[in-house]
Protein backbone atom coordinates (compact mmCIF):
# COMPACT_ATOMS: atom_id res chain seq x y z
CA UNK A 1 0.00 0.00 0.00
CA UNK A 2 2.28 2.37 1.10
CA UNK A 3 4.55 2.62 -2.87
CA UNK A 4 1.41 4.25 -4.11
CA UNK A 5 1.57 7.77 -2.29
CA UNK A 6 5.64 7.49 -2.39
CA UNK A 7 5.45 7.15 -6.05
CA UNK A 8 2.99 10.52 -6.44
CA UNK A 9 5.04 11.90 -3.74
CA UNK A 10 7.82 11.71 -6.51
CA UNK A 11 6.16 12.18 -9.38
CA UNK A 12 4.56 15.32 -8.35
CA UNK A 13 7.87 16.50 -6.68
CA UNK A 14 9.83 15.54 -10.16
CA UNK A 15 7.25 16.93 -12.78
CA UNK A 16 6.29 20.59 -10.76
CA UNK A 17 2.88 19.77 -10.20
CA UNK A 18 0.42 21.18 -7.88
CA UNK A 19 0.85 19.95 -3.94
CA UNK A 20 -2.70 19.82 -3.48
CA UNK A 21 -3.55 16.92 -6.86
CA UNK A 22 -0.59 15.23 -5.31
CA UNK A 23 -2.25 14.74 -2.20
CA UNK A 24 -5.88 14.14 -3.40
CA UNK A 25 -4.29 11.39 -6.14
CA UNK A 26 -2.24 9.52 -3.24
CA UNK A 27 -5.27 9.63 -0.81
CA UNK A 28 -7.29 8.46 -3.53
CA UNK A 29 -4.62 5.48 -4.49
CA UNK A 30 -3.95 4.62 -0.98
CA UNK A 31 -7.51 3.97 -0.10
CA UNK A 32 -8.09 2.15 -3.68
CA UNK A 33 -5.26 0.07 -2.79
CA UNK A 34 -6.46 -0.78 0.79
CA UNK A 35 -9.81 -1.71 -0.68
CA UNK A 36 -8.39 -4.01 -3.37
CA UNK A 37 -5.78 -5.85 -1.13
CA UNK A 38 -7.69 -6.09 2.28
CA UNK A 39 -10.92 -6.50 0.52
CA UNK A 40 -12.96 -4.49 3.44
CA UNK A 41 -16.15 -2.26 3.15
CA UNK A 42 -15.43 1.73 1.71
CA UNK A 43 -16.44 2.55 5.27
CA UNK A 44 -13.49 0.72 6.90
CA UNK A 45 -11.31 1.69 3.64
CA UNK A 46 -12.40 5.25 4.44
CA UNK A 47 -11.35 4.63 8.50
CA UNK A 48 -8.12 2.95 7.76
CA UNK A 49 -7.40 5.60 4.61
CA UNK A 50 -7.76 8.24 7.42
CA UNK A 51 -5.61 6.04 10.25
CA UNK A 52 -3.43 6.24 7.58
CA UNK A 53 -2.80 10.00 7.25
CA UNK A 54 -2.64 10.46 10.86
CA UNK A 55 0.25 8.36 11.43
CA UNK A 56 2.39 9.66 7.93
CA UNK A 57 1.97 13.20 9.20
CA UNK A 58 3.12 12.11 13.09
CA UNK A 59 5.95 10.25 11.28
CA UNK A 60 6.63 13.09 9.07
CA UNK A 61 6.09 15.60 12.25
CA UNK A 62 8.73 13.71 14.50
CA UNK A 63 11.44 13.04 11.45
CA UNK A 64 11.07 16.82 10.67
CA UNK A 65 11.78 17.63 14.57
CA UNK A 66 14.61 15.46 14.67
CA UNK A 67 16.24 16.68 11.14
CA UNK A 68 15.48 20.55 12.46
CA UNK A 69 17.12 19.37 16.01
CA UNK A 70 20.66 17.98 15.03
CA UNK A 71 20.66 20.76 12.24
CA UNK A 72 20.94 23.73 14.81
CA UNK A 73 23.00 21.26 17.01
CA UNK A 74 26.40 23.11 17.89
CA UNK A 75 29.96 21.99 16.48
Amino acid sequence: VGPFPAGVAVVTATFGLPPVLGVVVALALDAAAIHFVYDRSPRLTAYVTFIHVVVTVILGAVLFALLALFASAPG
